[in-house]
C-alpha cells in the first residue's frame, strides 16, 4: 500500500490531526507504526470489561484515537464519517481510470487472475486472494516482510546456493514456501525489491510469465497425450511461481526485445528493435583447406532486426546487450521508427568497441616487439598470427531494402560521424507491393485497395520503382542512385557491400511473391520475403542448420578406456581423443579399436537435432509470403499494432479495428495468430504496439496485455504458455529441440 493510500486510511478512521502528516507522520514506516498502534488501542477497547468501558464514557480522553470523524456536508450538519474498529479486511480495489476500465466486474476477475499469475502484483497492488477465501493486505505484507528482516528468517540474496543460482539479485526465496503448495496460501514468493521499474532480468515478468517458465518438454511428442486435466494443474502450478528455480534467463539463441512501440517512443515502450543474441559456436571446418576457403565462419554475437529511435538509450538501459557484441544489423523497411536509430547506434558502437580495440592493438604489438628475442619461432608465428587476427577491425553487416546504403552515406556524412566503425551495406533490391496495395497518383503514395482485400492471395507482386508505372518518380527510391557521393573508408564504409536480387522461382516461395537468400553463415541461413506494408517491406527468416547428434557416451567411453594402451600405441596421444573422432564419423561408417571391437556411426551417435527456425515478421497486413519459409518456426515475432476490447474501447468493433489497422498495413493480435496457426508454429510473441498500450509492469498495463495475449491464444489455438506480449528488455531463450526419433520425420 502506497504512502498516500495509508494517509487517506488514518483520514477515513478518524485518526488524523492537524499537522500529523507534517511532524510526526513522514515515512512509509511512521505510518504503518502508528496504524498498528491504533489497532491495538482499539482491540484492547474492544476486549475490556463492562466497567472499564463505562469509565472511558464517563471520562473521554482527548486524542486521536477518540477524535471524531470530521463532518459532512454543511456547517450545521451533525452527521460524521463511520470509524472501521480494524484495518478493512476487504480487498483493496486498485485505483482505475474510469476511462480505461469502465468494467469494473471485468477489472476484478483479471485482477485475481494477474494476481495468481504474477505473486509479486500480490504485494504491490496490495490484492491477494487465495483459495481459503481469506484476503491479505499490503499492509500487513509489508509488516510480515520487516518482521522477517528483524528476525533474518529469508534466504539471504548474496547466499551461494546452486539451487538460486539463476534467479537475479533481488530475488529472495522461501525454498519451503516454492515446494510446499499448503503453504502457498500464507506465503508466498516475492521479489524482495517488487517494484514496476525492473529492467530485463529484474522485471518479475520475466519470471513469472508463463511462456518463460515453460520447459523442454513442449517438444517433447509423448506430451500430446496429456489430458487437459494435467494442462490446466501445470497451468496452475505456473501461477505460483513453484517453478522459479527454472526458469532459464539465457541460452545459446536468445530473442531480446529492446523496442516494442510503434511509431514513437514513450517512457515505457522503446520502438521496433529485436535482438537474437547467438552464442553456439559455429562447427569446425573441414581440414581441406578449399572448405575452408569456401565456408564462411559464423562470428558469435548479436544479431539487430530493425534500429529504431532510442535504440541507442535502449541498448544502454539492459546488460543482455553489449553494442560491441553486434555484428550484423537487419532492417524490415525505412519508416522512421524501424531506422532512425541507426546512424545513432552506430557511433555508439564505434565509441564503445574501436577506441578499445586500437588501444589492446597497440598494445599488443609493443609487447610482441618486446618479447621477440626470448620467444621460440613457434611462440612468434602464433603470436604474430593472433595479433593480425586482432588489427583486422570487425565488419557490421547491415541490410536493408534498396536506397539504405546512400541513406546512411549521407547521414553518416553529413554529421561528420567518422566515429562509426567499419560497417558494409547490403541492399534488398526490388522489393515488390503486395498487390493488394494500389498506387495513387493523386496523392503520390500507395494505399491498401479495399476491393482486392479478399483476392489478395492472387495478383502480381510489382515493383514500386521509377521504371514500374506504380511509382513515384520523385521518391527516394527514384532518385538515390542518381546521387554522386562515393563511399569513404573515413567514414567508415567499407568494399564488399552486395546487391541482393529476389528468387521468384525459389522452392520456398508462396502465393507468387519471391524470396531472398539473404545470408549463408554455414550453421545460420537468414531469408526474407515481402510483406504487405505501405512501402517496401520484408520479414526475416533465420534458420539454423540441423546439428550433430549426441555421443553415446556411456557406449563408447568404456570401450576406450579397455583399449587405452592400444590407443596410445596407434598413434592416439589422448586416447580419449578417438571419442571424438568416432562422432564425426560420416553416416554408414565405424571405428574399429585395436582389440576388435567395431562401432557404427549409427550405434555410437544420436540422431541429428533439428535446427531452430525463428521467424521476424516486419510491419505487415499479411506475412502469407513467409508461409513455406515459416512451417514448424518454433517461434514467430509478429507485430499486433492494434485491437479492439469491450472493455477498453467506447467505439467501433474488432471488425472495424481489423479493417483500419489493414489499411495502414498493420495487424491485430488475431490475424498474427491466424499466421502462427497457418504455418504451425510453436510459439507466438507479439511487438509493435500503439501507444495506447503501456509496457510497464502496473496492474492497469497488464491487464491490457493480457487480453491482446487471449485473443492471439483463441486465433492461433495454442496454450497460454506459447503467446505473449513483448514488453522491452524480455529474454526469451529459443530451447532446442528434441532429437529425430527413429522413423520419425
Amino acid at each position: 500500500m502506497t504512502v498516500p493510500k495509508l494517509k487517506q486510511h488514518i483520514k477515513d478512521s478518524g485518526w488524523y490531526q492537524k499537522g500529523l502528516f507534517t511532524s510526526k507522520l513522514r515515512r512509509k514506516q511512521d505510518l504503518l507504526t502508528f496504524i498498528l498502534e491504533r489497532q491495538v488501542q482499539q482491540q484492547q477497547q474492544q476486549t475490556s470489561t463492562p466497567s472499564q468501558q463505562q469509565q472511558s464514557k464517563s471520562k473521554p480522553t482527548k486524542g486521536p484515537l477518540q477524535m471524531p470523524g470530521k463532518p459532512i456536508g454543511n456547517k450545521g450538519s451533525t452527521t460524521t464519517k463511520t470509524t472501521p474498529s480494524t484495518i478493512p479486511t476487504a480487498t483493496p480495489t486498485p485505483t482505475v481510470s474510469p476511462k480505461t476500465f469502465r468494467n469494473s466486474n471485468s477489472f476484478e476477475d483479471m485482477t485475481k487472475r494477474l494476481c495468481r499469475q504474477y505473486p509479486p502484483l500480490q504485494y504491490i497492488t496490495g490484492y491477494y486472494d487465495n483459495s481459503q477465501g481469506t484476503t491479505t493486505t499490503s499492509m500487513e505484507l509489508d509488516q510480515e516482510e520487516e518482521e522477517d528482516e528483524e528476525e533474518d528468517d529469508f534466504v539471504d540474496y548474496h547466499s551461494t546456493t546452486t539451487d538460486d543460482d539463476d534467479l537475479p539479485d533481488n530475488t529472495v526465496t522461501n525454498k519451503d514456501t516454492l515446494n510446499d503448495d499448503n503453504n502457498a496460501s500464507h506465503s508466498i514468493p516475492l521479489l524482495y525489491t517488487a517494484t514496476t521499474t525492473g529492467l530485463g532480468e529484474r522485471d518479475f515478468r520475466q519470471h513469472y510469465h508463463p511462456m518463460l517458465l515453460s520447459n523442454d518438454d513442449d517438444y517433447d511428442d509423448d506430451n500430446d497425450n496429456d489430458d487437459d486435466n494435467e494442462k490446466t494443474k501445470k497451468m496452475d502450478t505456473f501461477s505460483y511461481g513453484n517453478n522459479i528455480q527454472n526458469n532459464v534467463l539465457s541460452g545459446d539463441m536468445d530473442l531480446i526485445f529492446v523496442g516494442t512501440a510503434s511509431c514513437t517512443p514513450s517512457i515505457t515502450r522503446g520502438v521496433s528493435c529485436t535482438a537474437l543474441r547467438l552464442h553456439m559456436v559455429p562447427p569446425k571446418s573441414s581440414n581441406s583447406n578449399n572448405n575452408n576457403n569456401n565456408k564462411k565462419q559464423r562470428i558469435p554475437g548479436t544479431w539487430l532486426f530493425d534500429c529504431g529511435e532510442s535504440t541507442q538509450l535502449q541498448v544502454q538501459r539492459t546488460s543482455s546487450i553489449r553494442p560491441g557484441r553486434i555484428t550484423k544489423i537487419f532492417l524490415t523497411h525505412a519508416h522512421g521508427d524501424h531506422t532512425f536509430g541507426l546512424p545513432g547506434l552506430l557511433c555508439l558502437m564505434g565509441a564503445d568497441g574501436g577506441n578499445k580495440a586500437n588501444n589492446n592493438n597497440n598494445n599488443n604489438n609493443n609487447n610482441n616487439n618486446e618479447n621477440d628475442s626470448s620467444s621460440s619461432p613457434r611462440r612468434k608465428q602464433s603470436s604474430q598470427s593472433s595479433s593480425q587476427q586482432q588489427q583486422q577491425p570487425k565488419v557490421i553487416d547491415i541490410y536493408g531494402p534498396e536506397g539504405l546504403r546512400m541513406w546512411l552515406r549521407v547521414a553518416i556524412r553529413y554529421s561528420v560521424s567518422r566515429i562509426v566503425p567499419p560497417y558494409r551495406v547490403h541492399e534488398l533490391k526490388d522489393i515488390p507491393m503486395a498487390p493488394e496495395w494500389t498506387f495513387s497518383r493523386r496523392t503520390q503514395r500507395h494505399f491498401f485497395n479495399l476491393n482486392n482485400i479478399h483476392t489478395n492471395n492472387g495478383g502480381v507482386w510489382e515493383v514500386p520503382s521509377h521504371k514500374s508505372q506504380r511509382g513515384d518518380p520523385s521518391s527516394w527510391m527514384a532518385q538515390h542512385d542518381q546521387l554522386n557521393l562515393q563511399a569513404s573508408s573515413q567514414y567508415g564504409e567499407v568494399d564488399g557491400g552486395r546487391d541482393i536480387y529476389p528468387q521468384y522461382d525459389h522452392p520456398l516461395s508462396s502465393h507468387g511473391a519471391p524470396i531472398w537468400h539473404v545470408e549463408d553463415e554455414g550453421d545460420v541461413q537468414v531469408f526474407a520475403g515481402p510483406m504487405s506494408h505501405g512501402i517496401p517491406c520484408v520479414g526475416y527468416v533465420i534458420k539454423e542448420e540441423d546439428r550433430p547428434g549426441r555421443l553415446r557416451d556411456e557406449l563408447v567411453r568404456p570401450i576406450c578406456e579397455r583399449n587405452m594402451a592400444a590407443l596410445k600405441d596407434a598413434g592416439f596421444v589422448h586416447p580419449l581423443k578417438a571419442m571424438q573422432v568416432i562422432k564425426e564419423l560420416p553416416v554408414g561408417s565405424s571405428f574399429s579399436f585395436p582389440d576388435g571391437t567395431v562401432v557404427s556411426q549409427e550405434e555410437a551417435v544420436e540422431a541429428p537435432r533439428p535446427g531452430r527456425k525463428v521467424v521476424i515478421c516486419g510491419d505487415t497486413a499479411s506475412a502469407r509470403s513467409l508461409e513455406k519459409l515459416s512451417q514448424g518456426a518454433d517461434v514467430v515475432v509478429h507485430e499486433a499494432t492494434n485491437t479492439h476490447m469491450n472493455w477498453f474501447d467506447r467505439d467501433n468493433d474488432i471488425k472495424g479495428v481489423t479493417r483500419d489497422a489493414m489499411i495502414h498495413g498493420h495487424s491485430t493480435p488475431g490475424m498474427a495468430g491466424q499466421f502462427t496457426r497457418k504455418v504451425g508454429a510453436k510459439r507466438l510473441i507479439m511487438n509493435h504496439f500503439s501507444a495506447r498500450y503501456r509496457g510497464d509492469a502496473s496492474l492497469e498495463s497488464m491487464a491490457v496485455m493480457t487480453h491482446i495475449e487471449d485473443q492471439a491464444i483463441k486465433a492461433s489455438g495454442l496454450e497460454r504458455d506459447c503467446v505473449a506480449a513483448a514488453w522491452d528488455f524480455m529474454i526469451f531463450p529459443v530451447p532446442l529441440q528434441k532429437s529425430k526419433k527413429d522413423g520419425s520425420e
